[in-house]
């Protein structure tokens, strides 16, 4: 069976709860492949071996529409270290993910006949987790 995307929400710790940031278009990956660490040595002949080494943090980017009281929200939280969750499903029934990380929104770049979207940019400062399995 599969789920759709629907009532996926982008949520920021506010006091003590966690309430939703914006209304989001898209998430990134919620994770990635390892790199991988090459244990070949010069007795080998055949192929080049590997182990697996640190997973990589990226930006995690998400895009919004603009308004402008959308906008303001988001980046007052810049600049410092927020906690944030992806929530999947109206109650989190399908999981939610949990890390924190420092924000930053811009503008993006748009043209004749499209809707004005904003990106908001997050780097992880601690490892996103799946806290409700």
């Amino acid at each position: 069976m599969a789920i759709t995307t629907m009532n996926t929400i982008l949520m920021y710790k506010k006091d003590e709860t966690f309430e939703k940031l914006v209304d989001i278009k898209d998430y990134p990956d919620m994770g990635g492949e390892p790199e991988l660490l090459e244990t070949t040595t010069l007795t080998q002949t055949q192929r080049h071996t590997n182990i697996k080494g640190l997973q990589d943090a990226t930006d995690l980017t998400f895009t919004c529409n603009y308004t402008l009281a959308d906008y303001e929200k988001v980046s007052a939280l810049e600049g410092k270290v927020e906690e944030f969750q992806l929530q999947l499903g109206e109650d989190g029934e399908d999981g939610i993910f949990q890390w924190s990380g420092e924000l930053s929104v811009y503008l993006s770049g748009s043209g004749v006949n499209e809707v004005r979207e904003m990106v908001i940019s997050i780097t992880e400062t601690e490892p996103i987790q799946l806290v409700n399995a």
